[in-house]
């Protein structure tokens, strides 16, 4: 069984549409016998180089925006469970505070209850 890559290569020859005669592969090279097809080979390079450059380019800028996306995905996370636990903590002052004022408020009842019976007996 041939390597991947040199099975690639194969591939990449053929659909160059370059004949048999006009390349032998080695083990680990591929050996072309023609100057023209090595000129053929080097143009179309010179051809895609821009726009390979342009896609490893903006291939790369994705991954780095989407990098900062999940840091900042991860941030406003932090910040929101943040928020609602001091949301929550003030609510439950709040409540504490108005559990306070309703018993100050019935032990002020019974006082004045147990002072109206003293009164009036």
């Amino acid at each position: 069984a041939l390597p991947i890559s040199k099975e690639g290569v194969k591939v990449l020859v053929s659909a160059l549409g370059y004949l048999p005669e006009s390349h032998r592969f080695g083990k680990t090279k591929l050996f072309i016998r023609f100057p023209r097809t090595l000129f053929d080979i080097e143009d179309k390079l010179q051809e895609r180089k821009h726009g390979l450059a342009t896609t490893i380019q903006s291939e790369v800028r994705m991954h780095f925006a989407r990098q900062r996306f999940l840091r900042m995905k991860l941030a406003v996370t932090v910040l929101a469970c943040h928020w609602k636990r001091k949301a929550a903590q003030r609510l439950l002052q709040r409540r504490r505070g108005a559990v306070a004022v309703i018993r100050r408020f019935i032990i002020g009842l019974r006082i004045e209850e147990s002072r109206e019976a003293k009164t009036t007996n």
